[in-house]
């Protein structure tokens, strides 16, 4: 069973993610209840070295398998453990993917590692280790735990210590569910943090304060849905449906899921993009475009009524979308 636990500074290590949910800042006391024994001092071991573990503990009635794997921030400070523990003969599975960073109070700038970069990004070309916050936050869609944040960053003396989900675009334009964690070192003015990707146990769910930032939609029928189209970094990869704010129409939804990927046709990623670039920065106009979406095993054609995400800086990668099934496919 993997737990991934923060080691960002006093009064103690705390486990924040256990078998695929998040944790409060709960006790590695639960991890010996569980399992029988004390890791304690091994998190603290790698925390200390830096170095990875591996070996095995007396349990209450037998051995156990320990495995940790530290994730080291841009400062080469331990920010996090990922420990796992399991029966002798049991190999871990795959470790969750964290990535860390700092900020410095002072002077108001974002250190991230390589791996940081690499939880959102395809490539490492536009990898850059300082980043001012604007750059480094231009990805997050959804974050209802800001003020929290931005509380610790900015007046750390009323908030030492964060913990909350926040929703990112991926280069590729998917979305994913990220954990951010962070901890304020008041003798180094320097806050100290991580991210883990949760997507595989938490996909994306868009709340309720996304409908405030979105045009008003009148749906036309049960052929129409209102969808979030995302355009990848890359402008050779294809546009997608990135999340359906309503229910899929009946004419898209296949009998398996390789019946309905919900994919542009190729023939109308030129089109699409088109509509992305005469959207520009203008969020109050809306623009329609012939499209043929995957479902039910074939290409189905329908309208796609347009506007810009109203959003600075991902804006210009989302757009808004009414989708109609047309009626000839429907019928």
């Amino acid at each position: 069973m993997w737990y991934v636990v923060e080691t960002l500074g006093p009064p103690e290590a705390t486990v924040v993610w256990s078998a695929g949910r998040r944790v409060e800042w709960g006790s590695l006391k639960a991890v010996q209840r569980m399992h029988g024994v004390n890791a304690a001092p091994i998190v603290e071991a790698v925390r200390l070295s830096g170095e990875q573990h591996s070996g095995t503990l007396r349990g209450r009635n037998t051995l156990k398998r320990v495995f940790c794997e530290p994730t080291k921030g841009p400062d080469e400070a331990v920010h996090a453990v990922m420990l796992w523990v399991g029966a002798v003969d049991e190999m871990p599975s795959r470790a969750p993917s964290l990535g860390a960073m700092t900020w410095d109070v002072d002077t108001l700038v974002v250190q991230q590692t390589i791996e940081c970069y690499m939880l959102s990004s395809e490539t490492e070309e536009e990898f850059g280790a300082t980043r001012d916050p604007a750059l480094f936050l231009r990805k997050v869609f959804q974050f209802d735990h800001a003020t929290e944040l931005i509380e610790l960053c900015f007046e750390p003396a009323k908030r030492s210590k964060f913990q909350g989900a926040l929703t990112i675009l991926h280069d590729d334009g998917h979305f994913m569910e990220w954990q951010g964690v962070a901890k304020y070192g008041q003798s180094e003015h320097l806050i100290r943090g991580f991210a883990q990707d949760l997507t595989v146990h938490e996909p994306p769910q868009l709340g309720p304060t996304l409908a405030t930032r979105l045009p008003a939609m009148h749906l036309a029928s049960t052929r129409s849905a209102a969808v979030l189209v995302s355009f990848p970094a890359n402008p050779k990869n294809a546009p997608r449906i990135a999340y359906w704010l309503t229910q899929v129409p009946a004419a898209l939804v296949g009998d398996t899921v390789f019946d309905s990927s919900y994919r542009f046709h190729d023939n109308d990623v030129a089109d699409l993009r088109n509509l992305q670039a005469l959207l520009g920065a203008d969020a109050s106009s809306q623009l329609a475009v012939e499209v043929r979406v995957h479902g039910r095993g074939h290409w189905v054609p329908c309208t796609l009524l347009c506007r810009r995400y109203p959003a600075e800086n991902i804006g210009s990668s989302i757009l808004v979308c009414e989708l109609t099934v047309n009626e000839k496919a429907h019928s």
